[in-house]
């Protein structure tokens, strides 16, 4: 039970970091078009 929660975990963890991969790729395309 506690492993099933674990893993849910480090997957949200996994999509964050994603998200803020996504944003600071973002963030840096902006500052080069600037």
């Amino acid at each position: 039970m506690s492993e099933a929660i674990d893993h849910s975990g480090a997957s949200e963890t996994l999509t964050k970091l994603k998200t803020k991969a996504k944003t600071n790729l973002v963030d840096t395309q902006n500052f080069t078009n600037i």
